[in-house]
């Protein structure tokens, strides 16, 4: 049989499925089909057996390299770490705990300003402090890992307390002086920094429960100008309602110029207290001193002085309450005290009973009153008890410089014996009385002393028919078996209305008690006493004058001089008188 020779490209072949697994010829289709789905996409790096071999590392023992390499691995169900763990990129934890376990000791997490490595520099770590009770702590180091203990700057222990400069606080917050001011006056230990414009405010709130319905007391800061300037209000809310505290509600507040106000938001002094609006009186200011209760003289003290520094005590006044029993307070004085030299000393008192007493010292006006800017008068009244009705009052006319005084009824008494020493009556006629025992009965009228004068004892204007006069003088008779004998002479001097008028001497002795016939001499061409009879002894032991006096003498006065005593005269002071026609026993 002749061969017939046929090209290659004349036969064509049937492609066998790329599952079969039989004789059938395998054209070039099916070997790039197989190739290809061995490659399958493969990268063109890594489609060949030596690009692959060359990937594994050309390693014949790839599964015990891999299987020893996956064992030094953290499993993701957890495990043991016997190195450090650094991370390049943050971790993301999603619902999950990061756990920092150490027995009996600190355990913490560290921050540091290092690329790698061990913490060298600017380290802060955050942690569990074994030593301090196990509480939270926050360190920071310049250098190397800080230590919880050694370099906390801020603690919570375990009851929630936080402590900032101090492991110990004693308070839900507690900042103490860490010495970074090296213990500097004026550091700032806390302060609150809010963002407000001018005439806002911010500030914190006190209240009984976490919740803003029971705020009701706080501390506010009050912008009022550029570079922090401001007011501090100190607020609380008295109302029970669910309104939390605000600054409307300032009760105290310190303005930027240290001004205080207690009850106003415009204090004009460097403490001004306003009371709440009422018809009554309102406390504004109380002074108390407990301790003093036990101590007679002891109380509350308000002082003003000029001290340059803390360490100087110039008082220049001060006001002082004194208790006046011990153990009591039914009874207290006021005192008021003033620096007159180099000390101070209590100048006026006002006495539990309302007695005011000035002590001046130094100077010789113990009271001082100065009128009033229209017409420069002053007045003094007394009144009723409740002040309803003015009884008396002394006060000056400056047009005619005259001390006015005015009463319904006048007097002055004797502060020992209550008896009226001086009175004024209240009639159309007002006539000044001295004395409550010299009236006479005839004529109704008392004298004046002024001096060693006695003025309008007798005003009859005559004699009335030489009509005795009976003078019951001061002078007391000697008594006893061996009186002192005296030698006695009264001075006697008359007054017409318009000038002195000449006088005359009376004498007289006493030997063993009686008064023996006096004898008088006058001086110059008139005479007071036209004729006289002897002294006689009143009933109740006194020396009483007769005189006849001469016409046109309205006034006398007398003194005495007694031989015994210092040959002076004096005064005497007449008891009585009357005008009889008998020379004695009238008195």
């Amino acid at each position: 049989m002749a061969l017939t020779k046929v090209k290659a490209s004349n036969i064509t072949l049937t492609t066998a499925a790329a599952n079969s697994n039989d004789t059938t010829p395998a054209t070039t289709q099916y070997v790039t089909t197989a190739i290809n789905n061995l490659i399958d996409g493969a990268p063109a790096t890594l489609n060949t057996l030596d690009e692959i071999a060359a990937a594994l590392n050309d390693d014949a023992a790839l599964n015990t390299t891999l299987t020893n390499a996956i064992a030094a691995k953290l499993p993701l169900a957890g495990g043991t770490l016997t190195g450090a763990l650094t991370m390049s990129d943050p971790p993301t934890i999603n619902n999950a705990r990061v756990i920092v376990q150490r027995a009996n000791d600190d355990s913490s997490i560290t921050f540091a300003n290092n690329a790698s490595g061990t913490p060298s520099s600017h380290t802060w770590a955050i942690g569990l402090d074994y030593s301090a009770s196990n509480g939270l702590s926050i360190a920071y180091s310049a250098s190397g890992i800080p230590s919880l203990t050694g370099s906390n700057l801020v603690q919570i222990d375990t009851t929630g307390k936080v402590g900032i400069g101090t492991s110990a606080p004693l308070s839900k917050l507690a900042v103490a002086d860490d010495n970074s001011f090296s213990g500097a006056d004026g550091q700032i230990v806390f302060s609150i920094t809010p963002s407000v414009s001018n005439t806002e405010s911010a500030g914190m709130a006190f209240g009984t429960y976490n919740d803003n319905d029971y705020w009701k007391q706080g501390i506010f800061w009050k912008r009022t100008g550029s570079y922090g300037r401001g007011e501090l209000h100190f607020a609380n809310r008295a109302a029970a309602d669910s309104t939390t505290v605000s600054i409307s509600d300032s009760k105290m507040m310190i303005d930027e110029d240290g001004n205080v106000g207690i009850g106003t938001t415009a204090p004009n002094a460097p403490l001004t207290v306003w009371t709440a609006s009422s018809a009554s009186s309102q406390s504004a200011l109380r002074l108390n001193n407990p301790g003093g209760f036990t101590n007679v003289g002891a109380g509350a003290e308000l002082i003003f002085s000029q001290d340059r520094s803390t360490s100087e005590d110039y008082r220049m006044a001060a006001i002082t309450s004194g208790q006046q029993y011990a153990g009591s307070s039914s009874g207290a004085d006021l005192k008021f005290w003033t620096r007159h030299s180099s000390s101070i000393t209590n100048k006026m008192t006002l006495s539990a009973d309302g007695t005011l007493v000035l002590r001046p010292s130094g100077v010789t006006t113990g009271l001082q009153l100065q009128g009033r800017s229209s017409d420069n008068n002053f007045f003094i009244q007394f009144n009723t008890n409740g002040g309803t009705a003015n009884k008396a009052s002394i006060g000056t006319d400056t047009g005619n410089n005259t001390l006015q005084y005015g009463a319904d009824n006048h007097k002055f008494v004797n502060q020992a014996t209550n008896a009226t020493a001086m009175s004024i009556a209240s009639t159309n006629a007002p006539r000044l009385h001295v004395g409550s025992g010299n009236q006479n009965g005839a004529t109704g009228k008392r004298g004046v002393r002024t001096g060693r004068t006695i003025y309008n004892w007798f005003n009859y204007g005559k004699n009335e028919g030489h009509t005795y006069l009976h003078i019951k003088t001061d002078l007391q008779f000697p008594t006893g078996s061996n009186p002192q004998p005296t030698m006695s002479m009264l001075h006697i001097k008359g007054y017409t209305y318009s000038a002195e008028s000449f006088d005359s001497m009376l004498g007289f002795h006493n030997w063993s008690g009686t008064i023996h016939q006096p004898i008088y001499t006058n001086n110059g061409t008139r005479t007071v006493v036209s004729s006289s009879w002897a002294p006689y002894r009143s009933s109740d032991n006194y020396v009483v004058i007769v005189l006849s006096i001469g016409n046109n003498y309205p006034g006398i006065s007398i003194d005495w001089h007694q031989a015994f005593d210092s040959y002076t005269f004096r005064d005497i002071d007449v008891l009585a008188f009357t005008k009889n026609a008998n020379t004695s026993g009238v008195y």
